[in-house]
C-alpha cells in the first residue's frame, strides 16, 4: 500500500495480483488531472493487474466521459454486441439493461467480433440497493484453472462457433438494433465485414455463425488467454438462466434444435459442446468471480483481454455506464477509432 498525491494504492486481490484501488484521501483531488499525469502508470498497472478501480474522486457522467478520453480517445460503437444498451452523448452507454434478475455471467466483451474493444471503463451513477455488483475474473487465473482436458478441447476442434438466429420472438436485440440498420444489403455487408457466415431463414429472421478461437494472445503482455464463452451463448447456460425471463422462455418451451435458439455455441468445427462442459465452465466462474460492490461515482477500468466481467443480479434501481474504447482488430491489430 502506498500514498500519494492524497490517493491511496491497494492492490485487492495480492493472491492473483490482481486489481488495484486508487482510493482519493481528502477532497478536491480533479480526478480528470490526475489521470492525465498518471496514464503512463495506469497503462502499465493495466497490463500488471488487468483492473483498475478509481474511488472517493469527485465524479459526475461529464467527468466520467472525460477520464475515458485520457485513457483511450479511440471509440468503439456496440454494432454487432448482443446486450441490450443505449448509446447516450461522449460515445458513453449504459450497460447491459437485461432484467434485474438475471445474472450476466463472466465473459469478455464482443470477443466472438474480430473486432473488440481493449479497454472497457464503467461508472456507478447510482449502486443498486442491493447486489449490481459487477463481478470479474483474471484470464490468466481462469487459463492456468480451468481443467486442461477442457481448454485442449477447444484447441483440438478448432475454437468456437457462435450462433446466433435473429428472429421476431428474441428477448434480446432486435436484429434492427443489432446492426443498426434494417436494410438487408447493408446487413449483409456488415457481416461480411466481419467474417461472418449468415442466412436469411426467413423474412423476419436472420442465422449468423462466427467461428472465433478459443483463445487470444494479447498483444503487448504475450499472454494467451482463454476467452471463449460458450457459457453464456450454450442451450445449458440458458437454461440455468431463462426461468427468470417469464415462464414464456421456460426451457420446455425451446426449441428442439438447439442451433435455432437466440444463442447458441458449438465446437469451431460443428461438433456439440457436452452439456457437462458447460455446466463446469458456468459454475467455475460463479465460485471464482470476485467483486467489490459499486460505491456511488466510482470509475472501474478494465483490460478487456485480460479480465472478464459480469453482473449480478440487483433489486432496486441501478446506473452504471459503460466506455468501449481502444478498437483492435483480430487481423490488423489496433485501430484509430470504429465508429
Amino acid at each position: 500500500m502506498s500514498t500519494e498525491d492524497h490517493v491511496r494504492t491497494t492492490v485487492m486481490f495480492p493472491n492473483q495480483d490482481f486489481l488495484v484501488m486508487h482510493e482519493c484521501t481528502a477532497p478536491g483531488v480533479d480526478i480528470v488531472h490526475w489521470t492525465k499525469t498518471h496514464r503512463t502508470a495506469l497503462e502499465q498497472e493495466l497490463l500488471e493487474h488487468g483492473a483498475i478501480l478509481l474511488r472517493n474522486f469527485a465524479t459526475d457522467r461529464a467527468v466520467f466521459a472525460c477520464v475515458a478520453d485520457q485513457i483511450s480517445p479511440r471509440c468503439i460503437d456496440y454494432r454487432g454486441g448482443n446486450a441490450p444498451r443505449t448509446a447516450l452523448a461522449d460515445n458513453i452507454f449504459t450497460s447491459s439493461e437485461l432484467p434485474p434478475p438475471i445474472t450476466l455471467v463472466q465473459h469478455h466483451e464482443m470477443m466472438f467480433s474480430q473486432c473488440w474493444p481493449m479497454k472497457l471503463l464503467f461508472f456507478c451513477e447510482l449502486p443498486a440497493q442491493t447486489g449490481g455488483e459487477t463481478p470479474l475474473c483474471s484470464a490468466r487465473h481462469t487459463t492456468r484453472a480451468i481443467a486442461p482436458t477442457i481448454l485442449h478441447d477447444f484447441d483440438a476442434h478448432g475454437g468456437i462457433m457462435y450462433i446466433r438466429n435473429f428472429r421476431p420472438d428474441i428477448p434480446f436485440k432486435t436484429l434492427e438494433d443489432t446492426f443498426g440498420t434494417s436494410d438487408r444489403a447493408a446487413i449483409e455487408m456488415l457481416c461480411r465485414a466481419d467474417s461472418m457466415d449468415f442466412e436469411w431463414k426467413g423474412p423476419s429472421w436472420l442465422q449468423t455463425r462466427q467461428i472465433r478461437p478459443a483463445f487470444r494472445v494479447h498483444p503487448v503482455t504475450g499472454d494467451r488467454v482463454f476467452v471463449a464463452t460458450p457459457h453464456l451463448w450454450h442451450r445449458a447456460g440458458w437454461t440455468r438462466q431463462l426461468v427468470r425471463f417469464g415462464p414464456q422462455y421456460s426451457p420446455e418451451h425451446l426449441p428442439a434444435d438447439s442451433t435455432t435458439l437466440w444463442m447458441h455455441a458449438l465446437y469451431g468445427d460443428g461438433t456439440p459442446i457436452d452439456d457437462c462442459i458447460i455446466h463446469e465452465l458456468y459454475d467455475f466462474y460463479e465460485r471464482e468471480k470476485v467483486a467489490l460492490p459499486w460505491q456511488r461515482g466510482d470509475i472501474l477500468i478494465l483490460d478487456n483481454i485480460m479480465v472478464s466481467h459480469g453482473r449480478n443480479p440487483f433489486t432496486g434501481p441501478r446506473c452504471v455506464l459503460a466506455a468501449l474504447r481502444e478498437p483492435f482488430h483480430a487481423e490488423t491489430g489496433f485501430l484509430a477509432e470504429v465508429a
